[in-house]
């Protein structure tokens, strides 16, 4: 399981965030029990056919 926090209390992962506007700044996430810190980074991956809000820790 993943699941982490932006500090807000809004978001406890990355793809929480909807929208590329709300895409952005710090999170850590708890990777296989590891705190990871990273931030959230909207992406477009056309091979995939995927736009979303993912975590680069």
């Amino acid at each position: 399981m993943v699941s982490g926090f932006d500090g807000t209390g809004v978001a406890k992962s990355c793809s929480d965030h909807k929208t590329k506007e709300e895409c952005f700044g710090p999170m850590v996430e708890d990777i296989g029990g590891k705190l990871v810190t990273g931030e959230c980074v909207w992406k477009v991956i056309p091979a995939l056919k995927y736009a979303g809000c993912v975590f680069e820790g």
